[in-house]
């Protein structure tokens, strides 16, 4: 297991972590909201190691990590009266869409849904770009427990698990907040670290418009 720090060794955390994770490898890396555990979204064998260390029951989905907004709409269906909704990233939210891709089981949720991220922070949009590919990200704790933010802390309970870890040093945040967007209106799943106050203006159109389609009903 390889510790690097990632103030002093950007650049060379950066490459270790994508080179980890096309060899299927396990990494820690930094986010804007916690510390992330990282696997290659498309690796079946990476995403069932990733499942094991958590500890995570069956029927429980892992979000994917991508670099740009380019990138998430390759990846998934975004409605026209959603796409405001992406303009709060980079940012601290995980947004579930109606996935184009087929990943592994643990990747893809209920009704198809795929949950994407794409974090206000430079180190870890670098490794996805670096990567070429989508990454997981799921914090860093067993199923059940709190999300671990110090890194001594990471060290201590997951050396044996992973392959590499980028220290950031203490992290304080809260989670992403989640919303699913495979409703109508947007469902809040999750407060978290960003705000959900922007939900109001797509419950207020669909409102508007049940009631519309109401009054032309002969």
């Amino acid at each position: 297991m390889t510790i690097i720090d990632a103030a002093t060794e950007g650049p060379r955390a950066v490459a270790n972590a994508a080179a980890t994770l096309r060899e299927g490898g396990i990494i820690v890396y930094p986010t804007d909201t916690l510390y992330g555990f990282g696997a290659a979204a498309r690796n079946r064998n990476a995403v069932a190691r990733l499942m094991r260390i958590k500890g995570r029951a069956t029927g429980l989905v892992f979000s994917v990590m991508l670099a740009d907004i380019e990138e998430l709409v390759r990846f998934v269906h975004v409605r026209a009266e959603y796409a405001p909704a992406l303009e709060r990233l980079p940012g601290p939210y995980t947004f579930i869409f109606p996935s184009k891709q087929k990943l592994p089981d643990g990747v893809i949720g209920p009704g198809v849904g795929l949950g994407v991220r794409i974090p206000d922070y430079d180190l870890a949009r670098s490794i996805v770009r670096e990567f070429g590919g989508p990454v997981i990200t799921t914090s860093v704790n067993r199923t059940g427990y709190a999300p671990l933010t110090d890194p001594i802390r990471i060290k201590q309970q997951f050396s044996n698990d992973v392959d590499l870890i980028i220290d950031a040093g203490g992290i304080i945040g809260k989670p992403s907040t989640v919303i699913s967007f495979m409703t109508k209106p947007p469902t809040l799943i999750r407060q978290g670290a960003g705000d959900s106050d922007f939900l109001r203006a797509f419950q207020a159109d669909d409102a508007s418009n049940h009631h519309r389609q109401k009054k032309e009903r002969p």
